[in-house]
């Protein structure tokens, strides 16, 4: 007869908090706060032209 070894530690398999993909990171999702990325939007300010992200120029 075989006797177990005593002194061998029990496995058991841990969930993770979040899902992960194959990778073991979490999967993407699109978030509408930042954009393709992984980078916040910035809020437009109210009654200024859209210029981008460029400074508008100083008048001369």
């Amino acid at each position: 007869m075989s006797q177990k070894n005593r002194n061998s530690p029990i496995q058991q398999q841990l969930e993770l908090l979040e899902p992960t993909d194959a990778s073991g990171l979490p999967p993407w999702s699109r978030d509408n706060n930042m954009d393709l990325t992984g980078l916040p939007v910035w809020a437009k300010d109210e009654g200024t032209a859209d210029t981008g992200s460029l400074p508008l120029p100083l008048p001369v």
